[in-house]
Formats: structure tokens, C-alpha cells, sequence
């Protein structure tokens, strides 16, 4: 799937494909790494098992996780997450949130914008505050 979305910066060498088919410590899937050459666009990294697909994002690799039953839906929609990336279309927020952080990653998709918001005491606390935009992979 992320070969797909991703074909035309890939024929174009905008970006590089990197599969590692080890199975990492934590996931036990292998991970497919999407790395643009424009060092102002978002990296991806794709884990995918039979019950869920997890997209790292960004520089700092941040986590969405998609846990439809359907899998074809499952795919739309990182089909659609990684065409919004490509395109300069995803940025995340860091802010205060009670003890710890609030990050809210927007997919701006076909369909509409996609938020995900993850709240917690540990989350990228060492991280800096404030909203990261990525550029399009191709300008």
C-alpha cells in the first residue's frame, strides 16, 4: 500500500522506499520506511499486522494507529494518510495538556482533515511545544 501512494515521488526519486524485513523488537512486523529527500517533509514508517496498521510520522515519529475491522477500509485510510503527507498535508501540534503533553496530528485528506489527538504524562514531554508543518515531498 505505501508503494502505491507513494509511486509517483518514488519513480520521480522524490523519495526512497526502504523495507527492513526483519521484524522489529516491538511490532514483530516488518517496517516500511518512506524517506523524502526533501529534508523539510515528513518521514513515514508503516507497521502493519493482521489486526492493526501503525504509521509513525515526522521527525519525531509520531503514532497513529488505525484498528478497523474492515481492512480494506483500514487501507483507504492510510492510503489517504500517506497521499497527505506526500503533499505537505500533515502537521502536528505539541501543548500543556494537565501533567504531561496533548499532540494533535492533522491529515489534511480528499475527504477532510483527519485529527489525531493523543493525550499523557510522557508523551514527547522532551519535546518543544508549538506546531510543526512538513512540506510536500515534491515542489
Amino acid at each position: 500500500m505505501l508503494r502505491e501512494a507513494a509511486a509517483g515521488p518514488i519513480e520521480r526519486e522524490a523519495a526512497e522506499l526502504l523495507i527492513d524485513s526483519t521484524p522489529d523488537d516491538f511490532y514483530g512486523v516488518p517496517a516500511y520506511r518512506l524517506v523524502p529527500r526533501n529534508p523539510c517533509a515528513s518521514p513515514i514508517e508503516v507497521h502493519a499486522d493482521r489486526s492493526a496498521t501503525y504509521i509513525h510520522v515526522g521527525h519525531h515519529r509520531s503514532l497513529h494507529e488505525l484498528w478497523q475491522d474492515d481492512v480494506e477500509e483500514r487501507r483507504r485510510q492510510l492510503h489517504a494518510c500517506v497521499v497527505a503527507v506526500i503533499g505537505g498535508g500533515y502537521g502536528e501540534t505539541r501543548e500543556p495538556w494537565k501533567k504531561g503533553s496533548r499532540l494533535t496530528m492533522t491529515f489534511r485528506t480528499s475527504d477532510g482533515p483527519v485529527e489525531v489527538i493523543h493525550h499523557g504524562s510522557r508523551l514527547g514531554d522532551d519535546l518543544p511545544l508549538g506546531t510543526t508543518t512538513y512540506e510536500p515531498y515534491e515542489t
